[in-house]
């Protein structure tokens, strides 16, 4: 596991009203929901950068199949 860190951050009153609410209804503490929401972020950021990487090789694979058709 990951070594853990403390973070302390201020959001808004209706975060925090919606946080309550989700901590009611999945029994998931604040502090694991943010997390979560954090580490969500950061793959949907990854998947994003590899897409872009990806998108470059499919271009550069086109422009050598239509060279060999050539």
């Amino acid at each position: 596991m990951a070594e853990m860190v403390r973070v302390n951050t201020r959001i808004s009153k209706n975060l925090n009203d919606w946080l309550d609410e989700q901590t009611e209804e999945t029994g998931l503490p604040k502090s694991t929901q943010i997390m979560l929401a954090i580490e969500n972020y950061q793959q949907q950021k990854q998947a994003k950068g590899q897409l872009t990487e990806l998108s470059i090789l499919i271009e550069k694979m086109q422009g050598l199949t239509e060279k060999i058709k050539e």
